[in-house]
């Protein structure tokens, strides 16, 4: 037997008017545990994580503003024919590919004739999932296209915490057609 510790005088001193405190004490060393084990590792995570994502808001931020500041129409490239769309689009897919983008939809709008220029244009709506980077990375050989005239027409992105690194992205790129001949 122990001789410090009397556990069964102890317990049998025990009686119901103790049993809210014991409750109580217990609830303190769960509530305690819970602070030391649970939540001190996760507000570390946490606070990791949002420094990331605020990293990741700054970057996109200034990629954002350097592409709204950029000259957007490529004139290295070419006015495409009409029966080239397809090639075209099929073009833009393959390299968003080669850039890891996700392509959640690609609709080509109607056609527009431009009565100020002898061209016209061909919007076509991207709805994507990627990286930053790669989204950068794909803008760039897009503005640097030699086989095609294309243009940026909409950008926008926002961020899901659910998906870091991977942020969505609404974007309308215009490619240049010649334009129709009637007759």
């Amino acid at each position: 037997m122990n001789k410090f510790f009397n556990f069964e005088k102890i317990f049998s001193q025990l009686d119901k008017k103790h049993l809210p405190l014991i409750k109580i004490a217990g609830g303190c060393v769960g509530v305690l545990f819970l602070i030391l084990f649970v939540y001190g590792p996760m507000e570390g995570r946490i606070k990791t994580l949002k420094g990331e994502s605020q990293s990741l808001e700054s970057q996109l931020k200034l990629a954002h503003e350097v592409i709204q500041k950029s000259d957007r129409v490529s004139v290295q490239g070419r006015l495409l024919k009409p029966q080239e769309v397809s090639w075209a689009i099929q073009r833009l897919t393959q390299m968003g590919k080669d850039f890891n983008l996700q392509f959640l939809s690609i609709n080509p709008q109607p056609i527009e004739e431009l009565q100020e220029f002898e061209c016209a244009r061909l919007p076509i709506e991207m709805k994507l999932k990627v990286e930053y980077q790669d989204l950068g990375r794909f803008l760039d050989a897009v503005k640097n296209l030699k086989e095609m005239v294309v243009n940026v027409r909409k950008f926008k992105i926002s961020r899901d915490e659910n998906m870091l690194p991977l942020v969505n992205v609404d974007l309308t790129l215009e490619i240049f057609l010649e334009k129709k001949i009637d007759g």
